[in-house]
């Protein structure tokens, strides 16, 4: 994680060096239940990858704006499972309120040296560090706040079991 990202998620510096990047197995891709990207590009690499883990594999602001919806349903049945069963049936929901639920407006990036502003698909998150250069200061309120939203809901889900 780069010097700027850290500051914007409160990170020291050696804390944030734990937090890199690093390739994507199959394994990886396989063992978990719930995979969130910044990009649909990442989305479509997963699901290309190992195609079942697209039920599972969602935009940063995509799991935001589903986790509204699906964070809220279920009571009775989601009371009696327990931990990985519940997170798993949240999961479940917010695959299948794809298409149902209204996304955030796209993003309007500034582009150097160009008049026009790049608009952004509406469920990316542009990375900082390669073309289009976007300023972090655009990004980095759109990851956090789509990590709280999708928190809140695990949250919930969990208060419940």
């Amino acid at each position: 994680m780069c010097a700027v990202a850290a500051k914007w998620a409160g990170l020291q510096q050696d804390d944030a060096a734990g937090h890199q990047a690093r390739p994507v197995t199959r394994d990886m891709i396989s063992r978990s239940g719930l995979i969130l990207v910044a990009e649909r590009r990442h989305r479509a690499a997963i699901a290309t990858a190992i195609p079942e883990a697209s039920v599972r594999t969602f935009t940063f602001r995509e799991a935001a704006a589903l986790c509204v919806v699906a964070g809220h349903v279920g009571s009775g049945a989601d009371a009696e499972r327990q931990g990985a069963a519940a997170l798993g049936d949240l999961v479940r929901r917010m695959n299948a309120a794809r298409g149902t639920v209204a996304y955030p407006e796209s993003l309007v990036v500034p582009r150097r040296g160009l008049r026009r502003a790049q608009k952004i698909n509406a469920l990316d998150i542009p990375d900082s560090h390669e073309p289009p250069l976007v300023n972090h200061n655009l990004v980095m309120p759109e990851v956090l706040a789509s990590i709280a939203a999708v928190t809140r809901a695990i949250e919930r889900v969990l208060e419940r079991v």
